[in-house]
């Protein structure tokens, strides 16, 4: 029988060395702690929500009602509430007692045909984290050597489960870190890219009003364009410092009144300059007059990367168009280039 019982033991402290994860120790836990000391059923119970619940992380065994994931409240009745509160196992040794003593559990234990059982709580540092609890369905005389292997198997038990518990959080932490730095990557590449299209704009004015040839009736226009785009980049600026909206991800949407056709000629001729250095024709037929209730920062935005992005991958000597139209209430503005565009495979995993 010692010889048997070691064994058992062996192929508990095995299984638990081999799992990692929370729930693959519980399943070790019940599994070979259930061959260990004979028990027809077993779960593994872990308290939760500050202590105020028990949740099941696993539990095999005929009759067993509790899943994974179920949660009871920690209240009188329950040989686990006892247990963790006493700090010490609670051992019932025939239904009459248990009915007695834990009228609850005993309900429970009448639909699984169980007349005694064993929790014993797991114990980390002195304070229970849980239990660990096994059903019979014959009467137990547990006596001292056989309530000493209960005890015995719950602390390798507890030990393991504290284990799998510190390496979820700090896989969870290491996954938090990781996606944080993304996040930040994504938000540099971003503020980056936004705050250098005015930036742009405001070079290529300037280049082009520092040229010796640069034609005296520009200047009004090239300097009305510079201080649009400088009025722009602090704008972009005041949103970055608010770090609220930033950490949060909140976008606060400043619905008006916007002139579409104005708008649109805003963008363009910021991006003038952009378009002649590449020797592009940048064809905008005049707007019809409309407006449309939207966010004034966030439509230029848009415009700005649709036409930037036009200027940027057509060749030189080729052609950006700027349609617009109002249909049906409805305003459409389309912009059209003659670089190598997408592929129509490709279109619908762009956005």
């Amino acid at each position: 029988a010692l010889a048997a019982r070691t064994s058992r033991l062996h192929g508990l402290t095995a299984a638990l060395s081999e799992a990692v994860a929370l729930d693959g120790v519980a399943r070790a836990v019940v599994a070979q702690g259930r061959t260990a000391v004979g028990a027809i059923s077993g779960e593994v119970r872990l308290l939760a929500d500050g202590g105020t619940m028990f949740e099941t992380i696993h539990g095999e065994g005929q009759g067993l009602s509790a899943a994974a994931g179920d949660r009871v409240a920690v209240e009188p009745g329950f040989c686990a509430t006892e247990a963790v509160r006493s700090l010490k196992p609670v051992f019932v040794t025939s239904f009459d007692e248990w009915q007695a003593r834990y009228p609850k559990d005993a309900s429970l234990a009448a639909d699984g045909g169980y007349v005694s059982s064993a929790t014993v709580p797991l114990l980390v540092e002195g304070a229970a984290i849980g239990v660990l609890a096994f059903y019979f369905t014959a009467p137990v005389n547990f006596d001292q050597e056989y309530r000493e292997l209960l005890v015995s198997v719950a602390q390798d038990c507890a030990q393991a489960l504290d284990r799998a518990r510190l390496y979820e959080a700090a896989q969870a932490a290491r996954a938090d870190a990781e996606a944080a730095n993304r996040l930040k990557d994504e938000f540099v590449s971003i503020v980056s890219h936004e705050l250098r299209t005015p930036l742009n704009a405001i070079l290529g004015w300037t280049a082009m009003l520092r040229r010796a040839d640069a034609d005296p009736s520009m200047t009004t226009r090239a300097l009305q364009s510079v201080h649009d785009n400088a009025a722009r980049q602090a704008r972009l600026i005041d949103e970055l410092l608010d770090f609220s909206k930033v950490t949060s991800g909140r976008v606060t949407l400043a619905r008006e009144p916007v002139a579409v056709g104005e708008l649109l000629r805003g963008v363009v001729e910021s991006l003038i300059p952009a378009a002649v250095s590449k020797h592009l024709a940048l064809e905008v037929p005049q707007a019809p007059a409309a407006a449309v209730i939207g966010d004034k920062a966030r439509l230029e935005q848009v415009f700005f990367n649709l036409l930037g992005n036009a200027i940027k991958f057509t060749p030189e000597g080729g052609r950006v168009t700027v349609d617009f139209a109002v249909e049906s209430g409805r305003v459409s503005v389309r912009v059209a280039d003659t670089g190598l565009g997408i592929d129509p495979e490709f279109l619908p995993f762009v956005f």
